[in-house]
This record gives C-alpha cells, sequence and structure tokens, in this order.
C-alpha cells in the first residue's frame, strides 16, 4: 500500500522519467554517471513497476560497470539509497519494487513512490541544490521519494534513487550512441509506458585533442605568413640598394674651394 497524502492520491497514476549524467561527451574507456529519478503521482503498482535499460551498442565494460539501487538503512531508523550493488549489462531489467521493511513486525516502511515528509526524516534532503525548502511542509507538496536526493550530511554521499555508474571499452569506436530506459507500470486501470533516450558521444582522436591542433594550426600559420613574406623583403632590399646607388652616381660631386 503506498503512502500517498496528496489530494488525488488514489486516482490512477502518471509518471515519468529523469535521467541526469555528469556528462555526455566521452572518450574510450571512460567513465559516465547516470542519475534516475522516476517524477509523479497517484497509483501505481510498485511491485511490477520495471525499467529496462539498454545501450545501442556493445560499449559497457561490464566488469566495470553496476547500478546502484534500493534504500539503504542506518541507524535510529534512518535511511539513503545505494543499499544494493548490481552488475550492469547492455541489456537490463530493473524492478522498481525497492522497499523497507520493519525488523519488528514486517510492516512496510517505505518505497520510493511514497510522499516524501520531511519533518519525519531530518537527516535528508529533498534536493541539495534547493534548500530553500527546507521549512516547507514537503508533505504538502506531493513530492515522493523517487524524486528526491538522499544522503546525510558529512557522512553519506548523496544519491538518486537509482544510480548507473558506467564504464566504457577501452576500444569502443567513435561516434553517437544512444542509452535507452524504458519504464512500465500498472496505474491501477492500464498498463503505461515511458521512454527516454540519453544520447553519448564517444570523440574522436582530433576532437580530444582540440586545443593542442588550434594552437599548432595557429604556429602552421604563422610560420606560412612569415615564409610568404620573406621573399618580398629580400626583393624590397635589393631594390632599396639599386636606388641608393643610382642616387650616388646622379648626385653632382662636389668640389672643394
Amino acid at each position: 500500500m503506498l503512502n500517498q497524502q496528496a489530494s488525488n492520491s488514489n486516482r490512477n497514476g502518471s509518471y515519468r522519467q529523469i535521467v541526469n549524467a555528469n556528462k555526455t561527451s566521452l572518450v574510450p574507456g571512460d567513465s559516465i554517471v547516470i542519475s534516475y529519478y522516476v517524477s509523479g503521482y497517484g497509483y501505481i503498482d510498485f511491485t511490477s513497476a520495471k525499467t529496462f535499460f539498454s545501450s545501442s551498442a556493445e560499449i559497457l565494460d561490464t566488469k566495470k560497470s553496476y547500478l546502484l539501487a534500493d534504500f539503504k538503512p542506518l541507524s535510529n531508523n534512518r535511511y539513503v539509497y545505494g543499499g544494493v550493488e548490481v552488475p550492469m549489462d547492455n541489456k537490463m531489467l530493473t524492478i522498481l519494487s525497492a522497499s523497507m521493511v520493519s525488523a519488528e513486525n514486517g510492516r512496510l516502511l517505505v518505497t520510493y513512490f511514497d510522499d516524501f515528509i520531511f519533518e519525519d526524516r531530518p537527516y535528508v534532503m529533498p534536493n541539495k541544490d534547493n534548500r530553500d525548502l527546507l521549512n516547507v511542509d514537503l508533505s504538502q507538496k506531493a513530492l515522493i521519494h523517487s524524486e528526491s536526493t538522499l544522503g546525510v550530511k558529512g557522512e553519506e554521499k548523496f544519491l538518486a534513487p537509482m544510480t548507473y555508474k558506467i564504464k566504457l571499452k577501452e576500444d569502443t569506436e567513435p561516434g553517437e550512441y544512444y542509452f535507452t530506459y524504458v519504464m512500465t507500470y500498472f496505474n491501477g486501470n492500464s498498463w503505461e509506458n515511458d521512454r527516454v533516450e540519453l544520447k553519448i558521444k564517444v570523440q574522436h582522436w582530433y576532437e580530444r585533442h582540440n586545443n593542442f591542433i588550434q594552437y599548432m594550426a595557429l604556429i602552421i600559420a604563422v610560420l606560412t605568413i612569415i615564409t610568404l613574406i620573406k621573399p618580398s623583403i629580400k626583393v624590397i632590399n635589393q631594390s632599396a640598394v639599386i636606388i641608393i646607388q643610382k642616387v650616388k652616381y646622379l648626385w653632382p660631386k662636389r668640389t672643394k674651394k
């Protein structure tokens, strides 16, 4: 049973995926971190909700790529994200049924789609870049866990609900690639899905060394100009010598008195 208390929370749910990468221009063997969120509200069968990840080509180093998901329990009934580390493949399915249950009575404590009630969890931040929200009753704003970033200041790194830590193969060919996410869920009335594509670019060697190439091009251009000007300077010097010689010849000689 979801814990959503805002108006119309019992209506058919509607959800969308949000992915955010720390960078999208990469080199072979490079790493990329993708933060994964789900935004929306209303009924969702979280036990069957799922996300399918697919890379447009076999470019992942599967021995060094992994997914951080689920909740991680801390002391004093606290928790953050990143409780499970799962090895990644170029295609993988993740069930969005992450939850925590009470060790005492087995009661469901929290899921990705529950309201984020800040007053009960003063150790977390819904968004560390929007600190002005901290004094607001977030339970009235229909903010859910899958829209939040969790962590403990000074103790735990702030993480998204799911974090994809991907390392590319060293022999990845330069070009454009896509990471596709398809989320499927039941909203109480029908099955729905949402699709998101993240485009990345693996650079060619000349793109990776663009600044160096620009400097070299500038140096070559300067040397070319100097090479073109030098013969002209020589001709001018020769012409000046001839003129001076003619002036000396034509200039009347002064006689001594």
